[in-house]
Order: C-alpha cells, then structure tokens, then sequence
C-alpha cells in the first residue's frame, strides 16, 4: 500500500497534495492517504484509466475560472464576479469535492463516500454533491453579472 501512496505522490504531488490536505481531519494524515489510494485504486480498475488522469478529471469536471468575491463600495456590500488563476481553480475544486464529501448522509467509511462522490462525478456529474456547488457558483456568477464594475 504505500508503494501505491509514493507512486501517485510523484505523479502528479502539487494536485495530490492539495488534494489530500482538504480531506485531512483531525490531523490523521496516513488514514487519509491510505483512503485515498484505495479509492483511486478502485477507480483505476474500474476506468482503466491512471492516476494522474483521473485527478485530471476529476478537476476538468469541477473546473471554474470565476468566482464571487464580496466587496464594501460607498457603504454597500456588493458580490462582484472575478477571474480566478489556475491555482485558486485548483483549490475550488478541491474544496467543492471535500464538502460534498461532508455533506453526504451516508454512515460509510471515507473511501466508500469518496469512491461514490468521484464515481458519480465521472459517470453523471449533475447527481454528484460537488457538482451541485460548481453549478450554485454559476449561478450566481450569472446573476451578478451586472455589478462586474465595481470590480475597479
């Protein structure tokens, strides 16, 4: 297993390693890593597809390059729509997948929730919880589209 654990983390460890840090609780760092190798070794039989590939997918799937920002201008608090660099879309995703790993209602281990939330996501993205939070992030970047002048 930990052969398994050194071979992901050199594929791709900048990815990996942001990966894992949102997955990490109350400081249990190798059960994490040790979950997280499970599950993608699961998913690498299932797909037949490599390790670096699935988290390419992974974060393809959940990519954004906006988000709302909220910003006080003259006494008013307004959500203003902003371009967002590689790393923070790195790190959205990452968090998006986390909380819909918190958010579901299952009493399983973290590598059955884990399993289910990146099956979903590769299968049909529209039922994956992580999914539904890059779709909320959306909409709202739709719905305060008109405010993006305030951005200076």
């Amino acid at each position: 297993m930990i052969s398994l654990i050194i071979n992901i983390k050199t594929t791709e460890s900048k990815i990996y390693k942001k990966f894992t840090s949102f997955l990490i609780q109350k400081g249990k760092k190798e059960y994490v890593l040790n979950q997280l190798a499970i599950t993608l070794f699961k998913l690498k039989k299932a797909y037949q597809i490599n390790y670096a590939k699935l988290i390419w997918t992974f974060l393809k799937k959940l990519h954004t390059s906006i988000e709302i920002k909220t910003i006080k201008k003259k006494g008013r608090v307004h959500n203003i729509p902003i371009p967002i660099n590689y790393g923070r879309q790195i790190y959205l995703a990452s968090k998006w997948l986390s909380s819909g790993i918190r958010l579901s209602l299952t009493r399983a281990s973290l590598s059955k929730k884990l399993y289910s939330e990146l099956n979903s996501l590769i299968k049909t993205a529209n039922q994956s919880l992580s999914h539904q939070a890059k779709i909320k992030n959306a909409r709202a970047v739709c719905a305060h589209k008109s405010q993006i002048h305030y951005r200076w």
